[in-house]
């Protein structure tokens, strides 16, 4: 075989090592004319198998990257700090959430606990049960405007959560009927938007590691709740606003994701959630493929 061939004129020295850990981070993810992709960006042991998924997600970052330098157009020292940021993000990610669920022996309660300190990390104050639930099945929102984070998909995290343990996925809006948006602590800043092979330089509200994007279904949903906070209120606000904007394909293409992006905003705190016995809850039918509830309202 090819190792045995390349270690053939090898000796022991009768020193053996073992490791527990074998994740890893490089200490830097691009410098003058070089990006890390992939497992030479970092390894994370693969508890959610997205290995691959990321791998992608950078690569198309960087060519993105590159070729915005190319134009030169925006800073590069920027542009490279906003790669940088968020794969190493990613990377970290998956590195706790794998690293402890090995060590802590699958202990569901200790792993609740955990997920409170990554929350912690990030800027939110949950208890275990809402911790869970930021890490193990959604409420990321990747800076990209995708649902989701470190390279998965709200939906793809909602169904890890049922193979790692028996997880009910349930929204906040089945039990909640009040909405407030909460901008509080939070910054605006400029964040870099990775498409079409271009990066942008778009704003966002930013608390702790967690990002608002101020675009598409996320910028409809602030817009509603500068407005409106009372559920019902609230879905019938939207209907009339898609009945007067569908001429608008931009905007109805982003429909659709308003159920989820709400989700969202209430797991990463942008909403605060509440129930209000006076108003009655919507009784959603699919939230994740379109805004409909069974009432006498239509959108």
């Amino acid at each position: 075989s090819i190792v045995a061939e390349l270690t053939k004129n090898a000796t022991s020295e009768n020193k053996l090592q073992t490791t527990r850990d074998w994740s890893n981070l490089a200490d830097r993810q691009a410098g003058e004319n070089w990006f890390l992709v992939g497992e030479s960006a970092g390894f994370a042991d693969p508890i959610l198998s997205a290995g691959l998924s990321m791998a992608h997600l950078g690569g198309r970052e960087v060519a993105c990257t590159i070729l915005e330098m190319d134009r030169g157009k925006l800073d590069a020292n920027w542009l490279r700090e906003e790669f940088s940021k968020r794969q190493a993000h990613r990377i970290i990610t998956h590195i706790r959430f794998a690293d402890y669920w090995y060590t802590a022996n699958e202990q569901l309660v200790d792993l609740k606990d955990f997920t409170t300190e990554l929350a912690r990390d990030a800027g939110l104050d949950l208890s275990p049960e809402s911790a869970w639930d930021w890490i193990a099945r959604g409420g990321f929102i990747h800076e990209d405007m995708q649902i989701g984070t470190a390279s998965m998909s709200l939906s793809a995290i909602k169904r890890s959560g049922q193979f790692l343990r028996d997880i009910a996925v349930e929204s906040p809006l089945e039990k909640n009927n009040v909405l407030v948006l909460n901008l509080e602590g939070a910054s605006w800043k400029d964040r870099a938007r990775f498409l079409g092979g271009a990066v942008t330089r778009d704003q966002c509200y930013a608390r702790g590691e967690r990002v608002l994007p101020i675009r598409d279904a996320f910028a409809f949903v602030v817009d509603v709740l500068q407005k409106k906070s009372k559920l019902p209120d609230i879905l019938d606000y939207m209907a009339a606003e898609i009945e007067r904007r569908r001429g608008d394909s931009a905007f109805m293409a982003g429909i659709s994701k308003v159920p989820q992006a709400v989700d969202a905003m209430i797991l990463d705190g942008w909403i605060t959630a509440s129930y209000d016995p006076s108003v009655p809850l919507i009784p959603f039918e699919d939230r994740s493929k379109s805004l409909r509830w069974n009432s006498d309202n239509k959108a």
